[in-house]
């Protein structure tokens, strides 16, 4: 079986190539195969909210057709591959004398989930936590409404997990759960934090936001030291952060030609 943790090209694009080799069956979360639709098979549609979307909150016309000449390119590479078993949460996978519990932790993605073995205490975390990197947190149209209070809500549970090996999608294998869990909550709460300094002033459109905030995923780099195609990503991030604001009631939003803008409450 092949198990995905979720359909970021980085974890999914090789699905089909493995499965001919293999003849293994595809898993997947349900939220993620209904992803794949979208994001493949109606790519048109995807593309035109993909611009429509950066148009709407303020990212540059020439940033917003980098990001989608990416988008492109994977979805024209990698072929798709739809799962022959769909997951929920919560099933079990025997591997010889392991039992994997499938965990859904949505927030990275809003079908990502995570592998757990009880009794060897072994997580296989996916994007949801590693110990180098701090996973992407972004609201895309086709996703969670709030995805970073989803991805809060995910790391408070499988710091519940008694776990001694974490086996992540990036980076090398650690073992401190608890720490990190804290550490990559702690981070996210002081750009919540920042992020109302930053609209102390006056209201700003979220790929402005973006610009202002110091991305630790992208090696500490201000926006101006950023490739172009990272600018639209960016403003995805923020706008994940003024959407979890939003719904904490700190921040309030309206549209100004055509434009949309957040404010402090």
């Amino acid at each position: 079986m092949i198990v995905i943790s979720h359909t970021d090209h980085d974890h999914y694009s090789l699905t089909a190539r493995i499965r001919q080799l293999s003849d293994a069956k595809v898993a997947m979360h349900a939220r993620e195969r209904d992803f794949i639709g979208s994001r493949y098979f109606d790519r048109d549609r995807i593309i035109k909210e993909i611009l429509k979307h950066f148009r709407k909150n303020g990212v540059p016309h020439e940033a917003g057709h980098t990001a989608q000449h990416q988008h492109e390119i994977i979805t024209r590479w990698f072929p798709p591959v739809m799962p022959d078993i769909v997951l929920q949460g919560g099933e079990h996978i025997p591997v010889g004398e392991f039992d994997f519990q499938v965990i859904w932790t949505p927030g990275h993605r809003a079908g990502h989930i995570c592998l757990y073995e009880p009794q060897q205490k072994i997580l296989f975390s996916g994007d949801c936590i590693n110990e180098t990197m701090t996973p992407h947190i972004w609201l895309l149209a086709e996703d969670s409404i709030n995805p970073l209070t989803e991805y809060i809500d995910s790391l408070e549970k499988i710091k519940k997990l008694d776990v001694k090996l974490i086996l992540s999608g990036h980076g090398p294998p650690f073992s401190d759960l608890l720490k990190r869990a804290d550490e990559l909550i702690q981070l996210h709460k002081e750009r919540n934090e920042l992020i109302l300094e930053i609209l102390r002033e006056k209201p700003k459109t979220s790929y402005q936001v973006g610009q202002e905030i110091i991305w630790v995923s992208a090696r500490n780099s201000h926006w101006k030291e950023l490739p172009l195609k990272q600018e639209g990503w960016n403003e995805l991030q923020a706008l994940a952060h003024l959407e979890s604001l939003r719904y904490d009631n700190k921040v309030t939003n309206f549209i100004n030609n055509n434009v949309v803008y957040y404010k402090r409450a």
